[in-house]
């Protein structure tokens, strides 16, 4: 789901997630945004906030574009690769299956590669793009770890990013989102895009399906069975 909000502070997310979480209970993964991190603080039903070791990758990436301090940065780009080689042994596990084996294969990865960091940092003092990706993963740690006490949690977010992507790299085309009005309309056009895409169904053709039996639906139930979730079996 795409919100909208002209403030990107925590009032405006613990706001729109306030009835969504009174009945949560389960776990989240975000970025390092700190309202994000205020969010799991303050709200108990959130058992723990998972990072994304995607955003630490890269960063190391752009120490590497950056054409400066490269072999570092080349050598713990492989190491995280090594790491999702690892998880994807355990892809067909869940539960506490997929703990075990995370304690037993990517905990002693875990040790090496926080190592790796602790003594890299020193060498890198200096503001710099190698400072900024080393001092986001010492910085982070705990929340890029959480994967190993919560089997739901992946390793990173990339389906939301990947979600996220077009929208980002489209909206300097779109006149239209030049006002609040206009972003609040494309984010709840591109929730039911994206849902539709999660879904499995062909983002066009549901659209096309929608607008036409949506003027046939009087009630909150029948609306709610166009939505892409129930759509996908009429």
């Amino acid at each position: 789901m795409f919100h909208y909000d002209e403030r990107r502070n925590y009032e405006a997310l613990s706001s729109w997630l306030k009835e969504p979480l009174k009945n949560f209970d389960g776990v989240i993964i975000t970025d390092e945004h700190k309202p994000y991190q205020r969010l799991a603080n303050e709200n108990s039903g959130i058992k723990a906030r998972g990072g994304c070791l995607e955003h630490a990758r890269r960063k190391l990436v752009d120490a590497i574009k950056g054409r400066r301090h490269t072999s570092d940065a080349h050598r713990l780009v492989e190491q995280i690769a090594k790491l999702y080689k690892l998880e994807e042994k355990l892809a067909h596990l869940s539960g506490e299956q997929k703990l075990a084996q995370r304690e037993k294969l990517i905990h002693p990865w875990l040790d090496k590669f926080k190592e790796q960091i602790d003594d890299l940092v020193p060498k890198y003092l200096s503001k710099g793009l190698m400072n900024k990706a080393l001092f986001y993963i010492q910085n982070n740690w705990g929340s890029l770890t959480q994967f190993m006490w919560h089997a739901d949690l992946p390793l990173d977010n990339n389906p939301i990013e990947n979600a996220i992507r077009p929208f980002t790299l489209a909206r300097k085309n779109w006149l239209y989102s030049a006002s609040p009005r206009g972003a609040h309309a494309s984010a709840f056009m591109y929730s039911l895009v994206e849902s539709a895409k999660a879904c499995g169904l062909e983002p066009r053709a549901y659209l096309q399906a929608l607008f036409e039996r949506y003027p046939h639906a009087k009630t909150v139930a029948q609306r709610r069975e166009l939505l892409p979730i129930f759509f996908k079996n009429n």
